[in-house]
């Protein structure tokens, strides 16, 4: 999707609703990726929307334009966790699927362990677009004193964690999946009924499907004890059993001389 719903204003340097402006180059906005100056449309046909406004403005773009609807959005809702300062945030419960790592092809134990349990927390926002030691943080905060990391994917950005740039600090990291966000502007003819920037702000705070665990920092002992259990168990478990070459010789004897009577 091209369309972009926010866009930056120039003279607050805050992103901005199409709803909350002018129409047309009138919106004092620009694209944060280029610098270009990009217009408001606000027609009946189409979702409202910010373009680049590319009559006598080319000379003005600086750098290839990266700005994309997911880019847009990412923006805003950094600047939403911002600007809420503190705020109460639902996260699902975290899962995590252990397996025996003496487990053979005969047999496979795994278990599914809870790291922690879903809860609501009180979120601090410490900064956004900044880092926890060397650990890139979308949005940082701080959760009973423990620093808290959010990271925004989508279909433009996926993330891998190293919890080895945490350098050792006990944070807890989520990510917020807004690929489903496009849902807020498909279809959409003319002007919506609610701002996309509210919608964005349902999506974010009220919506917990969106959210993923990404790491726990008490995962590691959870996984490690669950993982010495699980051996514990495979261990008497496999003792009882008969070894496989075993078991099958033992079919073997068991069904020589047995012959199938098919009659006439």
């Amino acid at each position: 999707m091209s369309k972009v719903p926010f866009a930056l204003e120039l003279d607050t340097q805050k992103y901005v609703d199409v709803h909350d402006v002018k129409r047309g180059l009138k919106c004092n906005c620009i694209c944060p990726s280029c610098k270009t100056p990009l217009s408001a449309k606000q027609g009946d046909e189409n979702a409202w929307h910010f373009a680049h406004a590319t009559r006598s403005t080319s000379d003005k773009t600086v750098t290839n334009c990266e700005y994309s609807f997911y880019v847009s959005v990412t923006q805003m809702a950094k600047q939403l966790f911002m600007d809420r300062g503190s705020l109460s945030l639902s996260l699902p419960a975290y899962n995590y699927r252990v397996q025996s790592s003496t487990s053979n092809s005969f047999y496979t134990s795994t278990r599914e362990v809870l790291i922690t349990e879903a809860s609501s927390i009180s979120l601090n926002i410490q900064g956004i677009e900044t880092k926890l030691s060397r650990h890139a943080a979308d949005v940082l905060g701080k959760v009973r004193g423990f620093p808290f990391i959010i990271i925004f994917t989508h279909p433009e950005k996926r993330f891998e964690i190293d919890i080895e740039l945490l350098d050792g600090e006990r944070a807890g990291i989520i990510g917020i999946d807004l690929t489903d966000s496009v849902s807020i502007f498909h279809n959409q003819k003319g002007a919506s009924i609610t701002s996309f920037k509210e919608a964005l702000s349902a999506y974010l705070f009220d919506e917990i499907e969106h959210i993923k665990w990404l790491y726990h920092p008490r995962e590691s002992s959870v996984i490690e004890k669950a993982a010495q259990h699980l051996e514990k168990e495979s261990s008497i478990d496999k003792s009882s059993r008969l070894d496989p070459a075993k078991e099958m010789d033992f079919i073997d004897r068991a069904l020589a001389g047995f012959h199938l009577n098919r009659g006439k």
